[in-house]
């Protein structure tokens, strides 16, 4: 009996000691020391970003340090905007900078692993997702640092009267990602060296805010920030000396009373052709609201366990406390399974709405997360007459098969409108954007440390509001505009625009027509463009957005050849980071001899601030073990305490 309580306290400590993936594969967030207390490899990232109007310009620095007496292999996770257009790559060791070069992405790899082979310093920036990247560094040399720079332009946000920017700073380990996606299974082992654990240190930033019109003081919902006022300008930095990247940087501003344009357009001329971005903001149509049937999808996989959970329960009843007479509801639960709390949507009063607080409060996070089964669930339960059919799907986002989801979105002729909410402190957000516009609705993001009932009013308010339906734009002659299918608009959602004229005599004197069916009737209007800024990255963004619509046609069903062969083309014009291109920068000088050992170093991305030990998605398995464990002990304790 003794030893069967040996055995079982030795199998509960292995369940929770034991580190994810493969044995020898450096420890996810472990810092290994040597003698003198030093982490043995570290990289740290500074953000400088400079927003001018509705452009924000952004350059990421990856220091690599290599503290060891033996030349290193660097590999991080970067996580950067879903909509950065990475126009620029560098490396600079001994003071000296290398830039990097756009390639085909096969023809980057073999130029990385033949510099890295031939033991010159070398780095490599490939696409994983819309949202991830994967950087490598090859051959740093001992007691030396190496910098990776790149550089990118994204779109500044509008929603609910608020300008804002996101970086994301760490991911969530996502479900169903297959061996082509996993960071390890694009690497390489070296040929011969050791893996050594690296270490993910604070991270630096530095923001400069000219918003081009009168604005509030920015505020950051996720980090407490410093601010230096120079009139209508603003420099942001961290207030804390020490900043972990385990959540995504958040910055709202708000515009002064009236300052907002119902129009506002940007212009950049590249060559012979003038590219606009555009933003339109819809007007209002008054308090007018139809009866709603609300499908409420909670997600309660093993990724959601901690705050992220409580957040997720809240938020749902946050929603169902929406709901007004006249109105249905239904939810469906999901981890690696969904069910509905009941077969067809109930009609709302007190006796339907405390029973589904049970049912939800009953709920425990564990589990896969299997996204395409819930939404499968929710479009087949039966629709209710005469109300509009809103499904509010709850979530992280903690997904590696996007694809199968987007082409599942898209091929449903579904008039139910799907808005994505996501919890927590780094939700998939590439994910949760692309399928609310597939899903022809609007995506928002909720701190699980923020007032639930607050941004879920905003939510329902933005929903309860009449939409623009059937909206078209009439372009110039000659126009390339993206996006080609315009989704529903609603309040407080600005319709953004990019487009490219062949002719800038045309753009000169051009306008954009604007057509939607709304609650009053028809909206017809025509905004001109005589009057557009100039600003730099116009034509990258147009550029990103073109990529962006090309991939998501294989989810409707064009030919993934054809689609791969135009990104390229347009990465390669552009001189973009996309899924076919990537940057490569080779210092031309042999610094490890062939015989010189190579070690590698995996810097892990720090686990999201809202995540528990045991809430990583997928790894319901090891809960399962625990409780057969802790279950195993108690049966032996009390089989000998019965003999006794």
């Amino acid at each position: 009996m003794r030893a069967g309580r040996k055995w079982a306290a030795m199998l509960l400590l292995w369940v929770v000691a034991m580190p994810d993936g493969q044995a020898g594969a450096p420890v996810a967030g472990l810092s290994v020391q040597g003698g003198d207390g030093h982490v043995l490899a570290a990289t740290q990232t500074e953000v400088e970003i400079d927003v001018h109007g509705m452009v924000a310009q952004a350059r990421v620095t990856q220091r690599f340090v290599n503290p060891l007496d033996v030349f290193l292999e660097g590999q991080y996770r970067l996580p950067l905007p879903a909509d950065a257009a990475v126009y620029a790559m560098r490396i600079e060791l001994d003071g000296r900078v290398i830039e990097g070069e756009i390639r085909e992405r096969e023809a980057a790899r073999i130029e990385y692993e033949a510099a890295r082979s031939g033991g010159m310093v070398t780095a490599l920036v490939e696409q994983q997702k819309l949202d991830l990247f994967a950087t490598r560094v090859a051959n740093i040399p001992p007691r030396a640092e190496v910098r990776v720079e790149l550089e990118y332009f994204q779109s500044v946000g509008f929603h609910d009267g608020r300008f804002g920017v996101v970086l994301p700073l760490t991911l969530r380990p996502r479900y169903g990602e297959s061996a082509a996606d996993d960071f390890a299974a694009l690497i390489e082992q070296p040929q011969s060296g050791a893996n050594v654990a690296g270490a993910t240190m604070p991270i630096a930033l530095k923001l400069r805010l000219v918003p081009g019109i009168p604005v509030q003081p920015p505020e950051s919902p996720s980090h407490r920030i410093r601010l230096r006022q120079q009139r209508h300008d603003f420099d942001v930095e961290f207030a804390d000396a020490e900043v972990m990247p385990d959540r995504d940087f958040v910055l709202t501003w708000r515009p002064q009373p009236g300052a907002v344009p119902s129009l506002a357009s940007f212009r950049e001329t590249v060559g012979a052709d003038t590219y606009l971005s555009v933003m339109v903001v819809p007007p209002s149509q008054g308090k007018a609201r139809l009866p709603r049937e609300l499908v409420i999808v909670l997600d309660s996989s093993g990724s959601m366990a901690g705050p992220a959970f409580a957040a997720a329960q809240q938020a749902a009843r946050g929603a169902l406390a929406q709901l007004g007479a006249g109105d249905w509801f239904n939810i469906v639960d999901f981890d690696a399974s969904a069910t509905a709390f009941r077969p067809a949507s109930l009609p709302v009063n007190a006796a339907n709405l405390a029973a589904a607080d049970r049912f939800v409060s009953a709920l425990r996070a564990d589990g896969g997360t299997e996204i395409a089964g819930a939404l499968r669930l929710a479009r087949s339960l039966p629709t209710v007459d005469g109300h509009l059919r809103q499904i509010v799907f709850i979530t992280d986002g903690a997904v590696g098969n996007e694809g199968a989801i987007y082409r599942q979105l898209a091929h449903d002729d579904d008039p139910a409108r799907l808005f994505m909410v996501g919890i927590g402190a780094a939700p998939n957000r590439a994910f949760l954007r692309r399928a609310a516009e597939l899903g022809r609705g609007v995506a928002t993001v909720i701190e699980a440390s923020a007032a639930i009932d607050h941004e879920l009013t905003r939510l329902f308010r933005r929903i309860d509001a009449p939409q623009l339906g059937d909206v078209r734009i009439q372009w110039p002659e000659g126009a390339e505009s993206y996006p080609q299918r315009v989704p529903d608009l609603f309040a407080g959602e600005p319709l953004w625009l990019t487009t490219r004229i062949a002719n800038d005599g045309k753009a000169a004197g051009a306008a954009i027509g604007l057509k939607a069916r709304a609650p009053t009737g028809t909206l017809d209007a025509l905004f001109p463009l005589a009057k557009s800024s100039e600003a730099r990255g116009i034509a990258k963004l147009w550029a990103r957005r073109k990529i962006a619509a090309l991939e998501d046609g294989v989810a409707l069903g064009d030919s993934p050849e054809r689609v791969n062969r135009e990104v390229l083309a347009t990465a390669l014009a552009h001189r973009l980071l996309s899924s076919q291109t990537s940057f490569v920068a080779v210092e031309k000088r042999v610094r490890r001899d062939e015989e010189a050992e190579l070690a590698k170093a995996e810097f892990a991305n720090p686990t999201p601030a809202d995540q528990i030990g045991f809430a990583q998605t997928a790894i319901g398995w090891r809960l399962q073990l625990l409780i057969a464990v802790l279950l195993a002990a108690l049966a032996m304790l009390s089989a000998r305490a019965a003999r006794a």
